[in-house]
């Protein structure tokens, strides 16, 4: 075999074997790592510890945490849940509310974006927002590795001016609230204009909700009247139902439509 038929025989080798290995994904060992893909089918509800302040209302230094599974973070919707008094975060997430299996089935269907939920301790003192949002959000991005950037909060009753002003904290800032069967004072309508005028009301959406035969929902039209001129949209439901965890549960996957959907 002469020199040059040599040469074109190490060519064609060559290029059959390159041929080979574009067919076959290349050498493994040779290949760039890839990202391993989740498979898990539902979330995971845990316990967070927080390093609140002694003057923090009694119970802030726990939180119930449900994370969706394979959370992006940068895709994922955070939903802060205030009960109301005499309620632990529990109230959340047992039974008959149980809101993150509700939210496991709502994403398994795509009716809804990942949503983080954390169910807070302490939620009917209003003290919360000035001692435990800042400790809360640091140990939420502690565990996930940041924090969402859309960020809802919630409160039920006593729960309720807690969720507005926490929603309204610098540090927060949260882009929608939801109000159930809230407490309604005097002072939040202020608390609203002056959170306007110094540019902490990132609030963007409101959702007012009470029950039919629950008392508190005879505030709404003050809570419309206070809020109305500030935010692009405002929904206002007045469902079958009365002051209860019942209601609740019947409300659930109304809400995280409208947070997620």
């Amino acid at each position: 075999m002469t020199s040059t038929s040599s040469s074109l025989l190490r060519v064609f080798v060559l290029v059959a074997l390159l041929a080979s290995a574009c067919a076959t994904g290349g050498d493994p060992a040779l290949r760039a790592p890839t990202e391993a893909t989740c498979t898990d089918e539902s979330g995971e509800l845990t316990e967070l510890s927080i390093d609140v302040p002694t003057e923090a209302p009694p119970g802030s230094e726990t939180a119930l945490v449900y994370t969706p599974a394979c959370l992006n973070l940068d895709d994922a919707h955070l939903l802060i849940m205030f009960h109301g008094a005499g309620q632990q975060p529990t109230a959340w997430t047992d039974d008959p509310v149980g809101i993150h299996t509700v939210s496991d089935e709502l994403l398994a269907n795509d009716d809804i974006n990942q949503t983080v939920i954390v169910a807070v301790g302490g939620a009917q003192n209003p003290g919360f927002a000035d001692t435990a949002v800042s400790p809360l959000l640091a140990a939420i991005e502690a565990k996930l590795g940041g924090v969402p950037r859309l960020i809802t909060t919630l409160g039920f009753s006593l729960g309720g001016p807690t969720a507005l002003r926490a929603a309204i904290h610098p540090e927060l800032q949260a882009d929608s609230l939801v109000l159930v069967g809230s407490v309604w004072t005097d002072d939040l309508p202020e608390l609203i204009n002056e959170a306007d005028a110094d540019g902490r009301l990132s609030i963007t959406r409101v959702f007012l909700d009470a029950g039919v035969d629950d008392s508190f929902g005879d505030s709404i039209p003050d809570q419309q009247a206070a809020f109305e001129s500030h935010v692009a949209s405002l929904k206002i439901d007045r469902a079958p139902g009365g002051h209860s965890v019942e209601y609740l549960a019947s409300r659930t996957t109304e809400w995280l439509l409208w947070v997620a959907g």
